[in-house]
Parts: C-alpha cells; sequence; structure tokens
C-alpha cells in the first residue's frame, strides 16, 4: 500500500489506496500470477512426478540411460558426484 501510494500517483496519476483495497490488490495478483507456491503448485509437481516416474519405470535400461544423457547434456548434472 505505502509503495503503491508513493510511487503511482505521482508516475501515472492514480489515486491513493486504502488498506483494504491493498489487500483486494494482493489476493487478486494471488489469483492471476499465482506465487506462493500454494496448493495448486503443490498438486502439480506431484502429478508431474508421478508422470515421470511412471514414465522411467516403463523405460529398457538403455532407453533411460540414454534418457538421462540427453537431459545431463541439455540441463546438466543435477546430481552432485560424492
Amino acid at each position: 500500500m505505502f509503495l503503491w501510494n508513493w510511487l503511482l500517483p505521482d508516475l501515472l496519476g492514480a489515486s491513493c489506496i486504502g488498506y483494504p483495497q491493498a489487500l483486494g490488490l494482493l489476493l487478486l495478483s494471488k489469483i492471476l500470477f499465482g506465487g506462493g507456491g500454494g496448493h495448486f503448485s503443490n498438486k502439480w509437481k506431484s502429478a508431474w512426478g508421478e508422470h515421470m516416474k511412471s514414465k522411467l519405470e516403463a523405460m529398457s535400461p538403455e532407453e533411460r540411460e540414454h534418457f538421462r544423457q540427453q537431459w545431463e547434456a541439455r540441463c546438466g548434472k543435477w546430481k552432485k558426484e560424492c
């Protein structure tokens, strides 16, 4: 709220807002843009993880190794060697 009232009236000619309006903007931005790692993002991560696990289990050892090599070539190693 303070940042809005400090910047936007001078920059864009917007009017000042109060505390309830600031909370409304915060809620609206979370709905529109996500954020905070809420329930839906955890559900998506879990579904993606299960999907990848089932795909890897269905692969032969040679296919898994080929997949791992492609992944490392694109993204680098994700585990540190001990």
